[in-house]
């Protein structure tokens, strides 16, 4: 099983074979568009070297790639990392349950994993037509179109490998780690089982692993849309259609990274509330102790999943998401112009 495997590759090995793919790709391409002259086309042709959009896949692909080896053995030691006072029953309620109703046979990630595979290899089917009559659908040529046969079928095993393989595991993963994320803390918050921890060292009661987990998902996010724009700001024309469809996809993208970390932010806000509300009972009471207790809580503790510098990563990435529209539609003013 892909995830199983993906669990177990190492880092280093993730890296090893990202790269090894991708320079293999790019060498099959350049060397394709070579025998086929189609390296720089004539006109308003758009040759490999001329094609943003083919880079970005390339590179992106096996930026997302590592993202899903990283990711993926992170999320799987979710169970692990959460700051309680009940660590063995948290533990072996995340690996029975959670885990295996996800990534187990059967499980949701499997599902979710074919269902994506479909639905890009429609996506491929669907360009293969159009490259039947390039010039007809485009208004131009390309290098990949069926008047450049090699070009033509090895970038139809580059789209296999990048919409049929690569972005519907990371996106399988995200969605993944998303639901485990929300089934995990939603039971563990209602049976108590959650625990800030003020004297932790990261100063956020342990939860800052969880801040960095959605930022490696956000990069993951925001290279898929770069992909994207750059296909579609080689070839469409500069519409109003391409300019929603883009605009569709920011609003998808900004919604699901905010909804992989809700619960978690959810939960930690919880947290302080009941802390701040204990402290002051006791406070009351006359212990002098747990006032002060409660004043180190106040200064020193943060109630934020997210550490200083994850923080502004997470923020500058979301606010990057919204570059391409941004570009996108001034490009369309302008042309109406």
């Amino acid at each position: 099983m892909v995830s199983a495997w993906l669990h177990r590759l190492r880092p280093k090995s993730g890296v090893t074979i990202a790269v090894a793919v991708a320079v293999a790709r790019a060498a099959s391409l350049v060397a394709a568009a070579y025998f086929d002259n189609s390296l720089w086309l004539p006109s308003e042709g758009v040759g490999l070297f001329e094609h943003p959009g083919i880079l970005a896949i390339v590179v992106g692909d096996a930026v997302l790639f590592l993202l899903c080896v990283y990711a993926s053995r992170m999320t799987r030691s979710v169970g692990r990392r959460l700051p309680t006072h009940r660590r063995p029953v948290v533990q072996r309620y995340f690996r029975l349950i959670i885990l295996r109703g996800i990534f187990g046979r059967g499980g949701s990630f499997g599902k979710m994993l074919l269902f994506l595979s479909v639905v890009g290899a429609v996506s491929l089917v669907n360009q293969t037509v159009r490259l039947t009559d390039a010039v007809a659908y485009y208004g131009h040529d390309t290098f990949d179109s069926i008047l450049h046969r090699g070009s033509f079928w090895v970038m139809r095993v580059n789209l296999f490998i990048s919409w049929c393989v690569i972005v519907p595991l990371f996106a399988s993963y995200l969605v993944a780690h998303t639901r485990a994320i929300r089934l995990f803390f939603r039971k563990c918050d209602e049976h108590g089982l959650v625990k800030f921890q003020p004297g932790h060292p990261d100063q956020h009661g342990g939860f800052t692993f969880f801040g960095w987990l959605d930022t490696i998902y956000a990069i993951g996010l925001l290279v898929a849309l770069i992909e994207v724009f750059l296909l579609i700001i080689t070839h469409s024309r500069v519409t109003v259609g391409n300019l929603f469809s883009l605009m569709a996809i920011t609003v998808g993208v900004v919604l699901i990274s905010v909804l992989s970390i809700y619960e978690v932010v959810r939960v930690v806000r919880r947290q302080e509330r009941l802390l701040k509300m204990a402290s002051f009972v006791r406070t009351g009471r006359g212990s002098r102790h747990l006032s002060l207790d409660y004043l180190t809580l106040v200064y020193n503790a943060k109630f934020s999943p997210y550490s200083t510098t994850a923080l502004r990563l997470a923020v500058a990435l979301r606010a990057a998401a919204l570059i391409p529209i941004a570009i996108r539609a001034v490009m369309y003013i302008t042309s109406e112009l």
